[in-house]
C-alpha cells in the first residue's frame, strides 16, 4: 500500500504567519518606511529653505526654544512656550508631561506672545503641525528622536514655511541663504530619488 503524505497547509497570505513560519521579517509598515527615511536624512541633505538640513535644524532651535533654554540651563527638546510677563514661568519639562495618542504633550498652552501657544520641544510645535505629521510615521511619544523625525518630515514637505512667523529666525534664514547660495526648489534632493 502506498504511503501518503500531506505538507501543512501553509497560512494564507497576510495573516503574517507565513514570514514567521519561513523565518523571513515582515516588509517595514509604511509608518516605520517614512520613519526611517526622515530619520536617516544627512545634516547636508538640501532643504526647501535653500540651506542644508543641518543648517536649518540648528537655526530653529535657535531661534524659537534655543536661546531661553540656554539662559535656563535647559535641554531645547524639554521647552515649552512662555509665559506672559508678570504671569508664573511654564515648566520645561515638555519630554515628562502626560502625551495625546500621537505623542504630543498635553497641556493649557500660554499666552506669552497675547496669543495662545502650544508651542512645544526644541522646534515649537504646534499640535496642528506635529498631529500632521507624528501619526504618518506611527510616532507615539515625544523623545528628542521623535521631535528630530517630525522636523525632517515638516522640512520635506514645507521647508521653513511653519516657522516663517518668526521675524528673527527669517533674518538668520536669510544671512544663511545668501551663505549657502539659494537654490531653486528643483534642486533640493528632497525626496531622494531612486
Amino acid at each position: 500500500m502506498p504511503v501518503i503524505t500531506v505538507e501543512p497547509e501553509a497560512p494564507p497570505i497576510g495573516t503574517g504567519a507565513g514570514f514567521a513560519g519561513a523565518g523571513i521579517e515582515p516588509p517595514p509598515s509604511a509608518q516605520v518606511q517614512r520613519y526611517e527615511t526622515v530619520s536617516s536624512m544627512s545634516d547636508d541633505t538640501m532643504t526647501k529653505a535653500g540651506v542644508p538640513l543641518g543648517i536649518l535644524r540648528d537655526l530653529v532651535i535657535k531661534n524659537e526654544s534655543g536661546g531661553l533654554a540656554k539662559t535656563l540651563g535647559k535641554d531645547p527638546y524639554d521647552m515649552m512656550a512662555l509665559a506672559a510677563k508678570g504671569q508664573p514661568p511654564t515648566e520645561h519639562n515638555a519630554r515628562d508631561r502626560p502625551v495625546d495618542r500621537t505623542g504630543f504633550p498635553i497641556w493649557a498652552g500660554s499666552r506669552g506672545t497675547g496669543l495662545l501657544s502650544h508651542g512645544s520641544g526644541a522646534y515649537s510645535f504646534e499640535p496642528f503641525l506635529w498631529k500632521s505629521y507624528a501619526p504618518q510615521m506611527g510616532i507615539r511619544d515625544f523623545s528628542k528622536a521623535s521631535q528630530d523625525a517630525v522636523f525632517n518630515a515638516v522640512v520635506a514637505a514645507e521647508g521653513a514655511a511653519p516657522w516663517k512667523l518668526n521675524t528673527k529666525f527669517m533674518a538668520d534664514l536669510a544671512q544663511a541663504q545668501q551663505r549657502y547660495g539659494k537654490r531653486r526648489l528643483a534642486e533640493a534632493i528632497w525626496p531622494p530619488q531612486q
